[in-house]
């Protein structure tokens, strides 16, 4: 029986178009999902101006995006490598949009 070394096997192949495109996919993945940290702490300056608060009032809301980002991790990685990875990121957004319509509330938007 021959012996393959992988490396030298895999060293010796071109990229695909395929694994090009899950490469792409993958970076545009991490793209977004890392958007909504780096936004807030773009915008907070602004915030702290317009709403006259201390910078020290916005700690909760980064902290609570990183805990929410760790939780999510921990909890739904497992979730989605048992029942596959489309049912869980499609049932993770379904809870985020119910979740953020149930404490969403208009009444109290003063624009």
């Amino acid at each position: 029986m021959a012996t393959v070394n992988v490396q030298e096997f895999i060293d010796r192949r071109k990229l695909s178009r395929f694994q090009l495109r899950v490469f792409a996919l993958c970076a545009l993945i991490v793209l977004v999902d890392g958007f909504d940290t780096q936004a807030i702490g773009y915008v907070a300056p602004a915030i702290v101006r317009s709403w006259h608060v201390d910078r020290a009032a916005l700690t909760p809301v980064f902290s609570a995006g990183l805990f929410g980002l760790m939780l999510g991790a921990l909890a739904f990685g497992p979730i989605a490598d048992r029942f596959g990875r489309s049912c869980g990121s499609g049932s993770t957004n379904a809870r985020m949009s119910v979740l953020a319509a149930a404490f969403s509330s208009p009444a109290g938007w003063k624009g």
